[in-house]
């Protein structure tokens, strides 16, 4: 595994409204997320840290024949792992975590994560 200094994001969100009639109004949440992508050249699912992609063996061999699945990535907000493809790796398409407990939403340019604020 490669060794990088990682850039953070910092991503608040407020709620300004009523919460169900109890009226608490400017709840502020901080999420951070790394900026840069760490590229890693050896298969170690539990040594990759948030940001961490794994480009896979047969990239462009499985999947959709017009975006196929090229890697591996560790959501830079969670650490959830998950596929993505060539088009969210050449930052296209964004990339969306698939966890349930996460919500990033965000572009991959050269090996930098942009966070993208969700519609």
């Amino acid at each position: 595994m490669t060794a990088t200094t990682n850039r953070l994001y910092t991503i608040e969100t407020k709620y300004v409204g009523d919460d169900q009639g109890k009226g608490e109004q400017g709840i502020k949440t901080e999420v951070t997320m790394v900026a840069n992508l760490n590229i890693v050249t050896e298969w170690l699912p539990e040594e990759m840290s948030p940001g961490s992609i794994f480009v896979l063996e047969n990239a462009g061999e499985v999947g959709d024949q017009d975006d196929p699945y090229w890697a591996v990535l560790s959501c830079p907000e969670c650490g959830t792992l998950g596929l993505i493809t060539r088009k969210q790796m050449r930052g296209v398409m964004p990339v969306i975590c698939g966890s349930n407990c996460c919500s990033a939403q965000f572009m991959i340019q050269d090996e930098e994560v942009v966070p993208k604020k969700p519609n």
